[in-house]
């Protein structure tokens, strides 16, 4: 909801009463595609956001694609509205899978200090239509995270205050979907999971929440009281969710079938579905195959039958459209010569089988992306004199197909300072500064660039100058901090 109670979310107090919850006739998301966004320079973050291996990129990665999305099928809208002023009439039609995590970016131009909702607003909608964003569709959602040192409007407060919120922009059902997830100083090494797990979940099966305690359309699944499926689990002690890319603290989440707070769940009959792989690059007139592989996950093997939505100009086929859930089948995937597809554009596959009891989908998505990459720089500290030098560790790291040639380069630093990189060797290089004298600069920020074929990417690095070790401050020597964290900012090339 958008005003979760302060420090709820990783409490372990006694669980909620018996509670349900219910279609209001909204829009729910389903194949989240989820851009992980940083609200200044990524150096200013928690390092359990922004770290290289294990932070938001990662869990975005390996959660969208995991359990903890596929039992969410029980919240698909293909019933009429139960409660409301649209009680009756018929849902959305729209049915809940895994999704995909798109990439890490970096915002800079932002108001000075804390901030209001409305300017949150603002500067999400300018980013999109600047072209800093990606643009937005059906399933996009823009996970923004702030320092420390920003509250919005009144996060993190004591009284009456929040750690995260979701909302739709002017709360339409159109609206771009964002999560602003607030750092409250919880050192927790779940907090960031649960916080964005809830979130996430929440945006999810409720696209557009209302304020207040009355539920109604536009919003989709909500308790009498306005709770949503997370909202009802606050006091719920945590759960962990095995991924492709290790495991993840998340908040356990409504479950309408048990009546409870699960991270999972599976009917009688269940299965799952996943793709292989799940981001491909596709140029005009190519053509590539996908490996759709499907589990039995309770119960005997069931018959599925499976199917698939591409954008326009993108033709897709299997090699047998009918199989038994614990087989697989592939996928060939043919771009028209004259074609083409918006970058982050989604491949929908879906599996119809049953509970047992009754029909059930589950789905999974193929993000179409050229090959991608993060930038890692290091954190260092040394003290430059005239003509020394320190050096501060570069890293590259692909995160799916050939990354190709990639270029550094490195701005901003100050005048008594100069940089050059080592060659690329094995995704890591060394940025080496050198020492000169003049004037010093302190509290200042620099930038490295990483300029790949299909992306480029930039990682802001603070340094902070003051005289070292008996150095005096007339430009004979000065102690260089520098600071920079994993996974920031991606300009896209076009």
């Amino acid at each position: 909801m958008r005003a979760a109670a302060f420090a709820t979310l990783i409490a372990t107090v006694a669980g909620p009463s018996a509670a349900t919850v219910s279609y209001f006739g909204g829009p729910v998301i389903e194949n989240a595609k989820v851009y992980a966004v940083w609200w200044g320079p990524g150096i200013r973050l928690s390092p359990m956001v922004n770290a290289p291996k294990g932070g938001m990129a990662d869990f975005f990665t390996g959660v969208l694609d995991s359990s903890y999305l596929d039992w969410l099928n029980e919240y698909d809208t293909d019933l009429a509205a139960q409660g409301g002023a649209r009680a009756g009439s018929a849902g959305t039609n729209q049915h809940i899978g895994r999704g995909n995590f798109a990439g890490v970016f970096e915002l800079d131009d932002i108001p000075p200090g804390s901030v209001t909702d409305e300017q949150v607003q603002a500067v999400l909608l300018d980013s999109i239509s600047k072209g800093v964003l990606p643009a937005d569709d059906r399933n996009s959602v823009y996970a923004i995270f702030f320092p420390s040192s920003v509250n919005i409007d009144n996060s993190c407060k004591p009284r009456d205050g929040f750690e995260a919120y979701h909302y739709a922009t002017a709360g339409a059902v159109n609206g771009v979907v964002y999560l602003v997830i607030a750092d409250c100083g919880i050192k927790a090494t779940n907090y960031f999971g649960e916080v964005a797990s809830h979130e996430l979940i929440e945006s999810i099966t409720d696209r557009v929440p209302t304020p207040g305690d009355v539920p109604d359309y536009p919003q989709a699944w909500n308790d009498a009281d306005a709770f949503e499926v997370a909202d009802l689990c606050d006091s719920v002690a945590g759960a962990s969710v095995p991924t492709l890319l290790g495991t993840f603290p998340v908040q356990k989440i409504w479950d309408n079938a048990s009546n409870g707070c699960s991270s999972t769940h599976t009917f009688a009959q269940d299965y799952n579905v996943a793709l292989e792989p799940s981001v491909v690059e596709l140029q005009p007139g190519q053509t590539l195959a996908v490996t759709v592989r499907t589990a039995t996950v309770a119960g005997s093997a069931q018959p599925l039958v499976l199917s698939v939505t591409t954008p326009a100009g993108l033709n897709a086929s299997f090699d047998n459209a009918a199989i038994a859930s614990g087989g697989s089948a592939t996928l060939t995937l043919t771009l028209n010569a004259d074609a083409s597809v918006p970058r982050d554009s989604q491949v929908v596959v879906s599996a119809q089988g049953t509970t047992g009891a009754r029909s059930q989908r589950h789905s999974a998505a193929v993000l179409l992306q050229p090959p991608e990459f993060t930038l890692y720089v290091g954190r260092q500290s040394g003290e430059l004199s005239p003509g020394g030098s320190t050096t501060v560790p570069i890293g590259i790291t692909p995160l799916h197909g050939e990354v190709g040639s990639v270029q550094l380069s490195v701005s901003g630093l100050p005048a008594q300072v100069t940089g050059s990189f080592s060659s690329i060797a094995k995704g890591t290089a060394t940025l080496t500064l050198r020492g000169h004298g003049a004037a010093l600069v302190t509290d200042a920020q620099f930038i490295v660039t990483a300029r790949g074929p299909t992306a480029t990417h930039s990682a802001a690095g603070l340094y902070t100058v003051t005289p070292g070790h008996g150095c005096s401050t007339s430009g004979d020597g000065l102690l260089l901090f520098i600071a920079a964290l994993a996974t920031l900012a991606t300009r896209r090339q076009r």
